[in-house]
């Protein structure tokens, strides 16, 4: 077994008393006799490789779960996984063991026979000694093949590797100390070992002990098997936590019972996600920075999702079916919560929900500017702004999509910018994007002189007043005041254009 452990810095060591994890904590138990021990090992095993799917699945790079999160508690909260992806396949390396991959299942009829041409390669010419291979790029994976050396994970990288260019579906499994692979040959599940030269041994084989992890990707998926009780569980996505630019979608399979914290995290460009049937609890926060997606779809079959799973990223409205989990998350984290069963068309489609302003126009009374409604938003905040100056604000309520401001807010000649924030209990859901409106007034309504004719004649009620018809007015105002000069208070009384007359 290995005296390094892939995982650092907890080393795995049993000494005469304790038995210690893999991720270095003390159960402290004796260890058991032999007999115990085998069948401690056989159901833990068989438990763990029953969850690997048999059919579906997508052969994927190799992938490294060699960084956990750990709680307060001290149990592991997810995992920050690596893929060993090689984005430039040009690379010399990779064409060379390419070709070396192509070059030894030439002939070969079954999956089968490709994966023990390539075990056969890798045992025969990878020496046991140093400890090449560990690390979180492919390059590690290139030194294995150059130099010709590893320690069992560079073996188990590599094979790997090879297995992924055969098409073959393949994931790594490790013991108390030590990794190898298990690929799925001809719709059986298949355990590898080059470092010791073993092929299609037992699930239970004393000499390899107890599973402690399986680490297998599906696709751009990197999945973990970790605990014989809890099922598959989604740990990352893409190549490394910090190189996610190129997640657009994410669909997870059926067959995955758990998504772990920071496993979609950092996805800048994310846009989908579809969570699969057999998915019951979403662990940690999830969708960290992963500030595009707007919309997620929680099935029924989640009945666990803790507090902060969407904490610090882009998600705006939870849909799902009333009365289940999704809903009273919504409602406890303020969420807008698009009920299914009203929006049969809602659901998986995901369709992205966008704030816009449509139209900004200029009125007799201002400028008008209108945006699209949202359902379930309680308050929109509209702001505008001079470039050279500060932005104010217009508020209006959750029935209004428009608001009307004064023109004495503005001035003629100027190009102004707009933009609407909405708002849900308080929480800021959408921004819309800035426009920009030259300001020209032209509809304002303004005010000339025109002539008084003749006298003003007093009546039994009041007065009667003429003026000369100006042609281009829309309507007409009279001032009337105590006063000669029109200082104080004055009353104003409108008459539209069919009240015109001489």
């Amino acid at each position: 077994m290995d005296a390094n452990l892939w995982l650092k810095p907890a080393l795995a060591v049993i000494n005469d008393d304790f038995q210690i994890d893999i991720m270095g904590n003390a159960d402290g138990r004796q260890l058991k006799s032999a007999e115990n021990l085998y069948q401690e090992v056989s159901v833990n095993n068989e438990a763990m490789i029953s969850f690997l799917p048999k059919a579906g699945l997508k052969a994927s790079c190799p992938v490294q779960c060699n960084t956990s999160l750990i709680d307060y508690d001290g149990k592991v909260a997810g995992y920050q996984p690596s893929m060993y992806v090689e984005k430039d396949t040009s690379n010399e390396c990779y064409q060379a063991i390419m070709d070396l991959t192509k070059s030894l299942i030439e002939g070969c009829r079954t999956n089968e026979e490709k994966a023990r041409a390539i075990h056969k390669w890798v045992s025969q010419h990878i020496k046991y000694g140093t400890s090449v291979g560990i690390g979180d790029e492919i390059d590690q994976i290139y030194q294995v093949y150059e130099e010709r050396s590893a320690h069992c994970m560079g073996y188990s990288y590599l094979t790997g590797l090879m297995l992924y260019m055969a098409d073959i579906p393949n994931g790594n499994v490790v013991s108390l100390g030590h990794m190898w692979n298990i690929a799925l040959l001809d719709g059986k599940w298949v355990m590898i070992d080059s470092a010791w030269n073993m092929f299609d041994f037992s699930y239970n084989d004393a000499k390899h002990g107890k599973i402690k992890m399986i680490c297998f990707g599906d696709g751009n998926l990197c999945l973990v098997i970790d605990d014989p009780k809890d099922g598959v569980k989604l740990a990352g996505v893409g190549s490394h936590i910090l190189n996610r630019d190129d997640v657009v979608k994410v669909v997870i399979p059926d067959y995955v019972t758990q998504i772990l914290s920071g496993s979609m995290s950092h996805c800048k460009n994310l846009k989908e996600v579809t969570i699969g049937s057999g998915v019951d609890a979403v662990i940690g926060q999830i969708l960290f920075q992963s500030n595009e997606i707007q919309k997620l779809f929680i099935p029924p079959n989640v009945k666990i999702i803790e507090d902060d799973a969407f904490k610090g990223s882009g998600i705006k409205i939870i849909c799902g079916y009333s009365d289940i989990e999704a809903q009273a998350y919504a409602e406890k984290h303020h969420y807008l919560f698009e009920n299914i069963e009203a929006n049969p068309s809602g659901g998986e489609s995901e369709k992205e929900v966008h704030l816009k302003i449509l139209s900004i126009t200029e009125t007799e009374k201002g400028i008008e500017v209108k945006w699209n409604h949202i359902e379930g938003i309680t308050e929109y905040i509209l702001f505008y702004k001079d470039p050279s100056v500060y932005y104010s604000q217009t508020v209006t309520t959750k029935d209004s999509t428009s608001c009307m401001i004064p023109y004495k807010q503005f001035q003629a000649g100027r190009v102004y910018e707009f933009y609407v924030v909405a708002f849900y209990d308080n929480k800021c859901m959408f921004e819309s994007e800035t426009a920009q409106y030259s300001v020209t007034m032209e509809n304002k309504t303004g005010f000339t002189g025109t002539s008084i004719m003749g006298n003003i004649i007093p009546r039994q009620k009041g007065f009667t007043v003429k003026w000369k018809q100006q042609e281009t007015a829309d309507g007409y105002q009279i001032q009337y005041s105590v006063s000669s000069k029109f200082i104080g208070k004055t009353a104003v009384t409108e008459m539209r254009k069919y009240l015109r007359r001489l």
